[in-house]
């Protein structure tokens, strides 16, 4: 957890430190529902394991923050060089232009993901990096369109992600109201505003199926 929120609490995260943060968050929730809750049983201490799942709470919030950060990155280690190099070598005639319409389209699309709620967002790609200006050479279009390469890729990894957190959560909220013999509250997935669905025949979680909704989500079985 130490080194997860290493990465995490960095001042400007990008993707690469932040597809090890998900990685490392979907790692510890399995271990904790498949390894440590069924060696410990129904009378260990749910709550504080619940605590340990993780998982953004904002989703759309988070994702900003990290695509913030990714234009920190990539604007000091590959697009400044990468432009100014090109520049000098006369293969590109509108360096800070290009710079300039790279740079107002992270702030669009930061913006669009900063007015999006916590639950129902469903939609993280937004209107991307598109170039928004016609004055832009056709050597700068192509650079600035291939700055959004792998984003839409990226985002559906993170949705995913915050299905398979919620999943774990809804599995523990369920394990601590039976325990306590309460009504089990209805649990939501926060990307689609929808409910889980829970087979107790089979004891699993089962995230709900909707237009676009994040491929390989597996049922999630409940350790008793």
């Amino acid at each position: 957890m130490q080194i997860r929120n290493h990465l995490h609490d960095v001042e400007a995260p990008s993707f690469l430190t932040e597809t090890v943060v998900i990685l490392m968050d979907l790692g510890r929730m399995k271990l904790v529902a498949d390894v440590i809750l069924p060696k410990l049983g129904s009378e260990s201490d749910l709550s504080a394991w619940q605590k340990l799942m993780g998982g953004e709470a904002n989703a759309p919030a988070r994702l900003a923050v990290v695509s913030r950060g990714e234009w920190h990155t990539s604007a000091d280690h590959l697009f400044l060089p990468i432009v100014l190099a090109d520049h000098h070598q006369g293969n590109l005639e509108d360096p800070e232009e290009t710079a300039r319409v790279w740079s107002a389209g992270v702030a669009r699309y930061v913006a669009e993901l900063e007015s999006k709620p916590a639950t129902g967002f469903r939609d993280l790609n937004g209107s991307g990096l598109k170039p928004g200006s016609d004055s832009l050479s056709k050597e700068s279009l192509a650079f600035v369109d291939a700055c959004d390469i792998g984003q839409s890729s990226w985002n559906k990894g993170m949705l995913r992600a915050v299905v398979i957190a919620a999943q774990h959560h809804a599995l523990m909220d369920r394990l601590i109201h039976e325990r306590e013999g309460k009504t089990i509250p209805e649990l939501i997935d926060p990307a689609s505003g929808l409910p889980f669905r829970f087979d107790s025949s089979t004891r699993t979680i089962h995230a709900p199926e909707w237009k676009g909704a994040p491929e390989d989500v597996p049922p999630l079985k409940l350790p008793w």
